[in-house]
């Protein structure tokens, strides 16, 4: 199965090509937020890079969110388009299931854990600066080749998130994203283990947007085309504005 994956969501540009879990060409850049510009032209460069025509896709996987509401809208409204006029299945993949796939290889399924009151050694908090003093982030936990999501995706203050993680935290949580360079402080206070990623998996990457549409394309669950919208966790800017004016 070949999947072209599109990460727009943060400050990085990220497109590829993946064909049963091996990358066939990548294109990640730090665009600051100015994606609508680059997108189209990354697209086609991996496509030609991975020697793949467009209709040789089996599907396109796009990072839905959370994230910043002008890069989703570009990215989700791009991957709509293509899939719609190609014909290809598109599959909405949550921003920070993808940020923490990248601390498992790149590989293995997301395992919602419902109820789960355990503590764990190790847990991996991908976690995105949502502005407006908040944090938008999930919790996860290692379970074999899978992991098991503690914490669906929420937005809160860095203390009320650092209060959330210790429900679960009896050793090192790794945070992922752009949050802890601004509440690194915050977090390391209340959490005696809390550290930071390594750089090179530390924001989002495409290769695990695809590697996750793959496999809810590939089991039929990728769901409608109608159904698929950006992820958001508040009121934009001007959605506020507009309300209290």
């Amino acid at each position: 199965m070949t999947i072209l994956g599109i990460d727009t969501a943060t400050r990085i540009n990220s497109v590829a090509v993946v064909k049963d879990s091996v990358v066939l060409a990548e294109i990640t850049a730090d665009e600051g937020l100015t994606h609508s510009s680059r997108l189209a032209n990354h697209v086609e460069l991996v496509i030609q890079k991975s020697k793949t025509r467009l209709k040789d896709l089996s599907g396109i996987a796009i990072s839905i969110g959370p994230g910043s509401f002008t890069g989703l809208r570009v990215g989700v409204s791009f991957a709509k388009a293509l899939a719609f006029s190609s014909g290809l299945p598109i599959a909405g993949i949550s921003t920070l299931d993808a940020l923490a796939l990248r601390m498992n290889g790149t590989s293995g399924k997301i395992m919602t854990a419902e109820g789960v009151s355990k503590t764990y050694d190790e847990l991996i908090c991908p976690a995105l600066d949502g502005k407006k003093n908040e944090v938008f982030f999930a919790l996860y936990a290692k379970n074999g080749k899978n992991l098991l999501k503690l914490v669906q995706e929420t937005n809160a203050s860095a203390v009320s998130a650092s209060e959330k993680i210790l429900q679960f935290a009896a050793g090192t949580v790794i945070f992922q994203g752009d949050a802890f360079a601004k509440f690194g402080g915050v977090f390391s206070s209340a959490i005696k283990g809390a550290a930071e990623a390594r750089e090179n998996i530390r924001m989002p990457s495409a290769v695990a947007t695809a590697v996750l549409g793959s496999g809810l394309i590939s089991d039929g669950l990728e769901g409608s085309f109608g159904e698929l919208l950006p992820m958001y966790l508040r009121s934009s800017d001007a959605e506020l504005g507009r309300k209290n004016g």
